[in-house]
């Protein structure tokens, strides 16, 4: 832009009230989208529509209903502690052979989280629990598990 040009416009909007009145309000409008509350409305905004596409992703898995009860292992004649899987989903279909499934504690927890938790999410409670390795192994059986049934 020249000189000229620019000290012409200059010029004009010195001279126009009508004009410098209406740029000073743009100026404040767009002055107050930049203010922190505006600012966090922005972020907690972004963090909603993540949170709803997340529920999104998490509607095409199966999610199985899982309980925690004492389960008789017939094969030691004992009674442990399980996380049962039961063969019937949210979405109340039933895809596996059985009516129910005895598994480790640790499995049904991380089946039981990745219902409303991100993998890194329940890895982090596995990793605590169980140290890196054995949580690592939990995660892959049991995604592995979600994605055979999620078809």
């Amino acid at each position: 832009v020249s000189p000229d040009v620019m000290a012409d416009a200059v010029n004009t909007l010195l001279t126009d009230e009508k004009a410098r009145l209406a740029l000073g309000q743009k100026a404040r409008e767009r002055a107050l989208t930049f203010t922190w509350d505006k600012t966090a409305q922005k972020v907690v905004a972004l963090f909603r529509k993540l949170k709803q596409i997340r529920h999104l992703e998490n509607g095409y898995k199966r999610h199985f209903a899982v309980s925690f009860a004492p389960y008789l292992n017939n094969r030691r004649r004992q009674i442990e502690n399980r996380a049962i899987l039961n063969n019937i989903t949210l979405q109340k279909e039933r895809p596996l052979m059985k009516d129910h499934y005895a598994q480790s504690i640790e499995e049904g927890l991380s089946l039981a989280l990745l219902r409303e938790h991100s993998r890194h999410e329940v890895e982090a409670v596995l990793h605590h629990l169980y140290g890196q390795d054995r949580a690592e192994a939990i995660l892959e059986k049991v995604l592995g598990f979600q994605e055979a049934t999620s078809g």
